[in-house]
């Protein structure tokens, strides 16, 4: 008899060991948030180094050699088209107008005394005094007097035009840029710098480079067929200031050089901003920002994945209750959002959160959230469809 109880107690303590142990199983399994992968429409913001230009650089240069003698404007200033700009040192030149100018009075006196001696040769040639012989001396004489007064006239033109170049003026309205020169140097049509560059600044072009991957990605993502319908189509783009600021006006997209710079693996883009109050000057750098949207992509919140080495990796549910360590490909990640290419689908359910509690093929409790309960506000990121 008491062996028989020494069994049963035995056997009782075994079964509450069995029970203690499944009790202790279950609680071990935990309870983690899982979410249905979903579709959206995600805007970006694509962030370029960038650079001003004004609409029109006009280098102004000298047209002849000569020292400075006065500089009528400072850098930054605003000019209007026809403004005195420079006034280079040409007694020389003026003395040589003043030479050709006289040239022009000898020339003339010598037209006069030819013609005075064709008419006196007219009617005595005529009466038969004399041969024709001498009057056409005298006419070719005349011609010549007309030749060398054509000549001088040319020469005196010539040397006042270039005494007129001493005075240089802006050709067109706009801001003084660097004054590389300053009073009494020698200046002349082939020197390297220019005296300085205005500015046509009422528009500005700002000119950015993207790599090959960003450009077939933006092209991608804008509607139209042709590169043309495409730039067209761009959204207006806003170009950030070096103190942080976004530029008031916005602007749009113009054109692009078509070609990759093999050197750099990069494509040009030219765009142009209004600029009315002058704020943007001739090489301004700051960022340029374009808006980019991935419509009807793949999302997953960027916390329910990790990465191993290169490669990145999210759990999918399976079996209600088992979770596999699953390979995705990654489009791109934008704040706490990544857009997926391949490796899950929507209707898919992944592990949301607690990733560092599990390894592949873990049991899990799964609990069911929405999306937005992990991304918070996203309202700047989504659109929904």
């Amino acid at each position: 008899m008491k062996t028989y109880h020494i069994i049963l107690s035995c056997l009782i303590t075994l079964a509450l060991c069995c029970s203690c142990s499944e009790e202790q199983k279950e609680q071990r399994i935990p309870q983690l948030p899982v979410l249905k992968v979903e579709k959206r429409t995600v805007n970006d913001t694509t962030i370029f180094p960038a650079n001003v230009e004004g609409v029109k650089n006009i280098e102004i240069r000298p047209k002849i050699q000569g020292f400075i003698e006065k500089i009528y404007v400072d850098e930054g200033a605003y000019v209007q088209k026809g403004d005195l700009l420079f006034e280079l040192e040409a007694e020389p030149l003026q003395a040589e107008a003043q030479a050709a100018r006289d040239a022009i009075g000898i020339a003339r006196a010598d037209r006069y005394n030819a013609q005075v001696d064709v008419d006196k040769l007219i009617p005595l040639v005529k009466d038969g005094i004399i041969s024709d012989v001498e009057l056409k001396k005298a006419e070719a004489g005349l011609e010549q007097a007309n030749s060398r007064l054509k000549e001088s006239e040319n020469v005196y033109r010539s040397a006042q035009r270039m005494s007129n170049y001493k005075t240089i003026m802006s050709p067109v309205t706009g801001r003084i840029n660097s004054l590389p020169y300053r009073l009494g140097s020698l200046v002349g049509p082939r020197d390297a710098m220019a005296l300085t560059t205005v500015s046509q600044n009422d528009s500005v072009f700002v000119y950015f480079s993207m790599d090959e991957k960003d450009y077939v990605s933006f092209l991608k993502e804008t509607k139209g067929t042709t590169l043309q319908e495409k730039i067209a189509n761009f959204p207006e783009v806003v170009f950030e200031l070096s103190n942080g600021n976004n530029y008031k006006q916005k602007g749009r997209i113009q054109t692009t050089t078509g070609t990759i710079n093999s050197s750099t693996g990069s494509i040009t883009f030219r765009a142009i901003f209004p600029n009315p109050d002058g704020v943007l000057l001739n090489g301004y750098s700051g960022l340029m920002k374009i808006p980019i949207a991935y419509n009807d992509v793949v999302v997953v919140p960027a916390e329910s994945t990790y990465k191993q080495q290169t490669l990145t990796y999210l759990f999918k549910l399976a079996n209600k209750d088992t979770i596999y360590n699953t390979l995705v490909d990654i489009e791109k990640r934008v704040g706490n959002v990544v857009i997926v290419n391949s490796g899950i689908k929507v209707g898919d359910t992944i592990l949301a959160k607690g990733l560092g509690k599990v390894q592949d093929s873990s049991k899990i409790k799964p609990r069911l959230i929405a999306l937005d309960s992990v991304l918070g506000n996203v309202k700047n990121t989504f659109r929904n469809e």
